[in-house]
């Protein structure tokens, strides 16, 4: 049995899109992972809520810590030999990702050397760790990011290693995150375990949609969104209390709450586009 706590943001406030966010199908990207975590971690602990001191107390050594937003998917038993075998003390899961944020620098055999530095990486800290009950000791000296958690572990003499385990991995950290969230969970790529399951388009009833408009693809027409007549919109969501004018064209666009897109818009190429925010 591995125990786990459960940390959507951990010492910040969430972004623009939250633990809190709203999915297509309904559940929250918080309700959706915790669907996904109570079954990977059949009769264990999920504690939820803010980190602070003496938070691994009463827990299985070693046990899961997953923050951040986003939905994750992993094989617990498989990570557990993964850590067993490489003697770590905390096994960081990565994911392939291009960017700035949270990088990953290891050596050959997977061991990290650095993380959240300037240099060239395409790993990324998925957010979900898998944390030895010594080296949690020697993290909990430094709570106030998880930079600050690992640097400290891997201070005390930790081994910290790195591996891309994860079955799913999408994290929210931007608006364009969400998007592609939000794709994967109409496109019926998100884990089944998460509950979510779509019939794209997805228009919801309180949505007013004008006459001769098409809507196709990975759509979702958030509540209270209206849309005018003769649009095309495509692979795009149009969240809660959006205004589309009448002829517009939206493909692979996200358009934020309350935002007013102009009559005879064209966000139609190929590129993703955020509207408002």
């Amino acid at each position: 049995m591995t125990d786990c706590i459960h940390l959507p943001h951990w010492a910040a406030a969430p972004g623009l899109f939250g633990p809190l966010s709203r999915l297509p199908g309904g559940a929250t990207i918080e309700q959706a992972e915790l669907a996904i975590l109570e079954g990977a971690v059949p009769g264990g602990i999920i504690r939820r809520g803010r980190i602070a001191p003496g938070f691994a107390e009463g827990l299985s050594d070693p046990f899961l810590l997953v923050h951040g937003t986003g939905i994750r998917s992993f094989d617990a038993p498989e990570l557990l030999d993964e850590m067993t075998s490489r003697h770590a003390g905390v096994l960081v899961v990565a994911h392939p990702r291009p960017g700035a944020g949270r990088p990953l620098l290891s050596d050959p055999d997977g061991r990290l050397t650095s993380f959240g530095s300037d240099q060239a990486s395409n790993l990324r800290d998925s957010g979900v760790w898998l944390v030895g009950r010594e080296a949690a000791g020697a993290g909990a000296a430094a709570l106030s990011s998880p930079h600050a958690f690992l640097a400290a572990a891997m201070e005390s003499g930790a081994a910290l290693y790195s591996e891309c385990l994860a079955r799913y991995c999408r994290v929210v950290e931007s608006p364009a995150d969400f998007l592609a969230l939000c794709g994967d969970v109409l496109g019926g790529r998100i884990p089944r375990a998460a509950g979510l399951e779509t019939d794209p388009p997805v228009v919801d009833p309180s949505a007013t949609i004008g006459e001769g408009t098409l809507i196709g693809g990975l759509a979702w027409i958030d509540g209270g969104a209206r849309i005018g007549r003769d649009c095309r919109i495509e692979d795009s969501v149009v969240l809660w209390g959006a205004r589309v004018g009448e002829g517009s064209r939206l493909r692979n666009t996200l358009v934020m709450p309350g935002c007013r897109v102009a009559a005879f818009s064209d966000s139609s190429d190929k590129y993703i586009e955020i509207i408002g925010g």
